[in-house]
């Protein structure tokens, strides 16, 4: 699946609960009709640049910035920025052979938080996201790791409150192969 076709279908909800998201041309009247105070803007793109916590205000200009860095407008997408300070766990869980979960309790950025990750493999695994999470993230978890079978990476967060358009307390940031 490539990066393009798993936007469009984590759009959708075929991945269970995720931020708030809005793309296409009235992006930024519709996230501000949201009544959101800050979005993250990405591109679509693997690798691509990802500026957190920007004010509504000033994404119209970050936009530009974007475009003057190379990137397509219609690639870029305003999220919903969730509240660091109420993750519980972030990281990777893959499942090959056995089931590894790769996380980090820091109350940060996936991307910052994972440099100081920690390691734990099948039952630990299990055990521990199913003592946090509630029980229709866990039961997702589940269905996304049936759904998808072995060489499935799931990228997730786990908050103390509920996040995202559904209500649950993680967010799936992603589902790919690996």
């Amino acid at each position: 699946m490539s990066k393009r076709d798993f936007y469009l279908r984590y759009s959708r909800g075929e991945f269970g609960n995720r931020p708030c998201s809005f793309i296409g041309p009235s992006c930024v009247e519709d996230a501000k009709k949201s009544g959101i105070k800050a979005v993250g803007i990405r591109v679509q793109v693997p690798s691509g640049r990802f500026d957190p916590y920007v004010p509504l205000d000033d994404v119209e200009d970050r936009i530009k910035s974007f475009m003057h860095d190379g990137y397509r407008k219609e690639l870029i997408e305003l999220s919903e920025m969730q509240d660091d300070d109420k993750i519980i766990l972030q990281g990777y869980l893959t499942l090959g052979p056995e089931l590894t979960l790769e996380y980090s309790c820091q109350k940060t950025q996936m991307r910052a938080a994972m440099r100081g990750s920690t390691q734990i493999r099948g039952l630990s695994a299990n055990l521990l996201l199913k003592s946090i999470m509630c029980p229709v993230s866990w039961d997702w978890l589940q269905y996304l790791l049936n759904y998808r079978g072995n060489n499935v990476v799931i990228e997730l967060s786990i908050y103390s409150c509920p996040v995202g358009i559904l209500g649950w307390n993680t967010i799936f940031w992603e589902v790919r192969d690996y």
